[in-house]
Order: structure tokens, then sequence, then C-alpha cells
């Protein structure tokens, strides 16, 4: 039994030290590896396209192989382009990510993050809630700017950034959740009809029940972000319906 409980330890170890070697090996030849990987994709991916032409398309080999290039370059190209825009803008938002984690910590107000977030939601389900007016949604839409300002200058995130900081992750939802709110009843603001979960009071019939109005509202609402600080802009994009005609629900 000591032989072999000795025999797994010595197996156990020598895993352990082919595997370290071979990262190092990997990690020291990464320079050399990268190259030789991108070949034999490129190997892998080519020859079948280059034996494609020459067998269905009658190509000469050299033509074959030219024409092959000549794609492989050109897909390669545009794979790189998008690789290095999609760099670029990660680091771009890299950069604003850290500037609004290192804003969000140093405010250290004396309000918690829920309690922010308990506020903002309970002034959605009193003002855009299931039943919403023109008059609650513009009296949100001027709250919620004052609140998220608020937070902005009053907010209490505890921790640091480099540990495990739940609470700095809550703030940066909440502080998304001020911008979905203000949007989402701005879209509610605008949409003069009651459809659905959107019922607004002054559109109703006289039995009480939702009043469409499908002549100017029958679209879907897609909202640009312009900015901070500036209106979002409305893109519409109709919904045409072949099979089934729009009629007024009854929801009784």
């Amino acid at each position: 039994m000591d032989t072999e409980h000795e025999t797994r330890i010595q197996t156990v170890c020598l895993l352990i030290i082919c595997s370290v070697a071979i990262g190092v090996t990997l990690f020291m030849l990464r320079t050399v590896m990268v190259p030789f990987v991108l070949a034999i994709f490129s190997a892998l991916g080519l020859s079948p396209l280059i034996a494609f032409q020459r067998r269905y398309l009658r190509l000469p080999n050299s033509v074959a192989i030219l024409t092959t290039f000549i794609i492989g370059f050109v897909v390669l190209s545009l794979l790189g382009g998008l690789i290095s825009i999609s760099l670029r803008q990660l680091t771009n938002n890299a950069n604003a990510y850290q500037q609004q984690i290192n804003r969000l910590l140093g405010i250290q107000g004396k309000r918690s993050v829920d309690s922010f977030h308990r506020e903002l939601g309970r002034l959605l389900w009193d003002h855009c809630g299931m039943a919403r007016t023109s008059t609650s949604l513009k009296d949100a839409l001027q709250k919620i700017p004052e609140l998220r300002e608020e937070f902005w200058h009053n907010v209490m995130v505890p921790g640091q950034h480099e540990e495990l900081n739940q609470s700095l992750e809550k703030a940066g939802r909440v502080a998304d959740f001020f911008e979905f709110a203000e949007l989402l009843c701005t879209d509610a603001l605008e949409r003069n009809e009651s459809c659905g979960a959107h019922f607004r009071e002054e559109y109703q019939t006289p039995e009480g029940e939702p009043l469409r109005d499908d002549l100017h509202y029958c679209y879907a609402a897609a909202w640009e972000f312009a900015g901070v600080g500036k209106a979002p802009i409305l893109h519409k994009e109709p919904l045409t319906f072949d099979n089934v005609h729009l009629t007024q629900r009854s929801y009784k």
C-alpha cells in the first residue's frame, strides 16, 4: 500500500511539473505561437477553397491559389479592421467606466444606494404605473432628474474597486436605472393612447376600456441616446399586419 501511495504522489507531482513546463514554454514562445496558429488555421481553411476552385470551376492551380490568397487577404483585413475598431471602443468605454467608478467611490455622501433605489421605484410606481396620466408623467420627468442629481452628490458607496464590491456594482446599476426611468416616462408621455399595459387615464372608452389610436401610434418606438443632458431621438418602426386586422379590444 505504501508503494502504491508513493507512486500516486509521484504521478501527481510529474503531472504538475509537466503542466508548469508546458505553460512556461508556451508563454516564452507566444510571439511564435500566434503566427503559427494563424498559419495552420489559414492552411486548413484555404486548402478546401483551392480544391473547390480546381475541381468545380476548372481553374488552373496557380489561378486558384492567387484568387484564394486575395480572398484570404480581404477576409483577414476585414476581420483585423473589425477587431481594431472593437478594441478601440473597448478602450474608450473602459476609460469611461473607470471614471464613473472613481466618481461613485469619491462622493462619500450620506444616503445609501438602496435608499435611492427604493425612492426611484416608488416614484415610478406612483407616477408611471399601470395607470398613468399626462400630469403624473410630467411630474415624474421633473422629479427623476432632481433625484439623479442628489444621487451623484450624496450617495455613499463603501469599499474599494480593487476588491469584490457589491455596493459599487449596485450603484452602477442604479445610475443606469435613472436614465431608463426617464426614458420610460418620456416614451409613455409621447404615446397619447391606451394600449395593453400602457393605460393613459385620459384615453379610455366610456366603459373604461383602453382607447387605442392605431392611426398615429401603430409603430414600435426605438429611442436613440443623444448624449448626457440631451433629449433622446425617437425612431419609429411601423407595424404592419397582413393576416390580423387591428380592432378595439375588450379586457373584461
